[in-house]
């Protein structure tokens, strides 16, 4: 992938789009939400490690957190799960919704393969997501994250059915979302009826190699993707990241 297959749409989001060389209707598509503190170009650093086959559209929160770092929600420093100001997640569900909803119109989705990955707070904004809005997603992927505290939670129908898959991927010796705040989520999930796969890896607050192969295999699986293009192999992908707290980072 090289510059030339990077574009923007004027969308309620900014954002940077690859969209799949073979230009098949039928192709899957994966939406990116990247955590506290990064921007659009973090989380599409992982692009070329989904084949050529998916299209990838990388989204950038609205709130400024610092020098290009951005934020889904204003955080409270002695609490992560707090969120001082609920109505900023809301406000950016709408913003999401919309601009996926206009992508698939411009771009010519398909609306059945729309799937949605975020990392640490982008992460538990995905989950949200997935629970105000399962008809909209086939998938959704929380690495590093959590569900939102109660008054998040109380927006969300414990009765009403919910055809959405999660798979959550969390760290064993991640200090930011520690591994009791992720089982704890999990527990929720799966108290709500939800279709959950659950992995736990033996790393901090990143993605490690095992959970994004094991992401893209699970993606690919749920998509019906059968690819036989080679992935890129690396090292772990340090997401630029949930600079929190250091939200007094110099400009760079």
């Amino acid at each position: 992938m090289d510059r030339s297959d990077i574009t923007q749409l004027d969308l309620p989001l900014k954002n940077l789009v690859y969209k799949s060389k073979n230009n098949h209707k039928k192709n899957p598509t994966i939406f990116l939400l990247h955590g506290f503190g990064s921007n659009m170009q973090d989380l599409f650093a992982l692009t070329p490690f989904f084949g050529e086959g998916w299209n990838c559209i990388s989204l950038q929160a609205s709130i400024q957190i610092q020098y290009d770092g951005w934020g889904w929600a204003e955080l409270d420093p002695m609490n992560i799960r707090r969120l001082p100001k609920p109505e900023q997640i809301v406000m950016h569900f709408d913003m999401i919704s919309k601009s996926i909803e206009q992508t698939i119109d411009e771009l010519e989705l398909d609306k059945e393969k729309i799937n949605l990955l975020g990392f640490s707070q982008g992460a538990s904004l995905s989950i949200y997501c997935g629970l105000k809005s399962p008809e909209t997603f086939k998938t959704v992927v929380a690495l590093c994250g959590y569900v939102p505290e109660d008054n998040i939670r109380r927006e969300i129908d414990r009765s009403e059915e919910r055809d959405i898959e999660i798979f959550m991927g969390n760290g064993t010796l991640d200090q930011m979302v520690t591994l009791p705040i992720a089982q704890a989520s999990r527990d929720y999930l799966n108290s709500i009826g939800i279709s959950l796969h659950y992995n736990e890896y033996e790393s901090g607050h990143t993605i490690p190699n095992d959970c994004l192969n094991d992401t893209i295999q699970w993606l690919n699986q749920k998509n019906n993707y059968d690819s036989t293009i080679s992935h890129h192999t690396s090292e772990n992908h340090h997401p630029n990241r949930d600079n929190y707290p250091t939200i007094n980072k110099k400009p760079r």
